[in-house]
């Protein structure tokens, strides 16, 4: 007979934990830890019978690992107690995955967020048990075929489908793909998703463009992965992607702008599967040919063209010299390269990924590489990776996200400062509202395409960016004078309604 143990209680929303005091916290962190050191002491057959009956141990562990996939390990703090519920909900998780088969701990939302509170590292060692039991495959793989389904009938839809839940989908389910290789061979089974990917890569939406990007990228190199890596179904989607392109360079669109083209240039995936190839002695001349065949649609410089040196203008009012020896172009490529990092990897602070860079010399497939690889140096695989970078201005140009330094005083101010829009792919305009007490701008923009508002009641100024379709060259909005910093010194740069 199995016994009887208190329920859990379902772990808060961050706007409940903001009432507690922070006793009632770790009060409550040291209840949950005992609560699941009590229901791993019990024998599989115990742990099964009273986790199919009581709903409170799924739905706290949902709750937990949920919050803790939204917002990191700061959901639960940084404390002792927070750190031993952190590894016990792991261990709990192992074991009933192990001994029973709870469907809210099968579905594909559970899995991803697992993969990603967990890292790959950890979540790869438990997700093949998943596939491996006939039980819980069928659980597992139903959730997994209605998100294919969902997935293949929006990106066949293009603008007519669900443009926003498509992309927070496949931002999540990306760090599943990450960890199980079984998820990419089920989800890369067939032509459909893989077309519908190509397919939807046409919309201009740089955010979704670069989840595509990302999914495609973690999938192919899942079929690399695991004890029995998919080699032969590997080459028949690298061939699929290169008829895909030939397609598209034939056609009217831009030849350089497919989901192919952007695939190569900006994701180190053909270096990584001719190597894990050659290591695992799975390097056939039929795969040497496609990934030879598609290195023919890298295409250096893609989205980051070289810009030309803005002249140095003098400022005659009483400003700090911020910033005046700072080069703009080492600064944008600086900027893309976090980009091209966020792209595969939207959870990362800028800072964090500007460490990266910097031990890396620059260089974003290796970041990229040795991030998918989960190989860091110790120093950086323990940092914080939602550190932010603050002291330059850049845009994240598929976030749209401008940073301005933090470190500065109210009356001081910044004579001259760069930003640069990367992609002309962007919708037809863009407001940036900042958080300032009053600003004047300067447009050295060849097209003028800045236009200023200010409002002094409420102390904000609005930027509205024109059309900027059609060209390949990056823009700049050169601002200077006076730029008193208030309080919240980021802002996020989104379409007007």
């Amino acid at each position: 007979m199995a016994p009887t143990l208190p329920p859990f209680a379902p772990f808060p929303a961050e706007e409940w934990r903001g009432n507690l005091s922070s006793d009632d916290w770790e009060s409550l962190l040291a209840s949950w830890t005992q609560l699941c050191h009590v229901y791993l002491t019990l024998q599989d057959a115990e742990l099964g019978g009273v986790a199919t009956k009581d709903e409170s141990l799924p739905q706290f562990l949902s709750s937990l690992i949920n919050e803790l996939a939204k917002e990191g390990q700061t959901a639960i703090g940084s404390s002792s107690q927070a750190k031993a519920l952190f590894k016990t909900a792991f261990l709990l998780t192992r074991r009933l995955w192990n001994c029973s088969k709870l469907p809210d701990l099968l579905r594909w939302e559970f899995l991803a967020d697992f993969a990603k509170t967990y890292g790959k590292r950890r979540a790869s060692t438990l997700f093949p048990v998943l596939f491996q039991t006939i039980g819980s495959r069928k659980l597992v793989e139903g959730s997994l075929a209605a998100l294919k389904k969902f997935f293949i009938a929006n990106l066949d839809a293009g603008f007519k489908g669900d443009i926003k839940t498509l992309e927070e989908h496949l931002a999540r389910f990306n760090h599943l793909a990450h960890a199980s290789p079984d998820v990419a061979v089920f989800f890369l089974a067939g032509a459909d998703f893989l077309d519908g990917l190509i397919t939807c890569f046409k919309i201009m939406n740089p955010p979704l463009r670069g989840t595509i990007i990302a999914t495609t990228y973690l999938c192919l190199m899942g079929l690399t992965d695991g004890g029995a890596p998919s080699y032969s179904m590997l080459s028949d989607q690298l061939y699929s992607l290169k008829a895909a392109a030939d397609a598209h360079r034939s056609g009217l669109l831009n030849v350089n702008d497919s989901l192919v083209v952007h695939l190569v240039t900006a994701t180190p995936i053909l270096k990584q599967i001719r190597r894990r190839a050659d290591e695992s002695g799975a390097a056939t001349s039929a795969l040497r040919s496609r990934l030879a065949a598609l290195e023919a649609f890298h295409t250096p410089g893609l989205g980051s063209v070289r810009p030309k040196r803005l002249p140095r203008r003098m400022d005659k009012g009483k400003s700090v010299a911020i910033g005046d020896n700072i080069d703009p172009e080492a600064h944008i490529n600086r900027a893309s390269g976090i980009s091209q990092v966020q792209d595969l990897f939207p959870e990362l602070g800028s800072g964090f990924v500007a460490k990266l860079l910097d031990e890396y010399n620059q260089d974003s497939e290796q970041v990229i590489a040795h991030l998918l690889d989960e190989s860091l140096p110790l120093h950086l695989a323990t940092g914080d990776r939602s550190e932010q970078m603050y002291g330059h201005s850049f845009i994240v140009h598929d976030s749209y996200l401008l940073t301005l330094p933090l470190g500065l005083l109210i009356k001081q101010t910044i004579p001259t400062w760069h930003l640069v829009l990367h992609r002309p792919s962007l919708p037809n305009a863009i407001t940036c509202t900042t958080e300032m007490n009053s600003t004047l701008y300067r447009s050295t923009c060849p097209d003028s395409i800045l236009e200023r508002e200010t409002r002094e009641k409420q102390q904000m100024t609005c930027l509205t960016i024109a059309p900027m379709l059609q060209t390949r060259r990056p823009y700049y909005l050169h601002l200077q004078h006076l730029i008193p910093m208030t309080m919240n010194a980021t802002t996020r740069m989104t379409p007007p309604t």
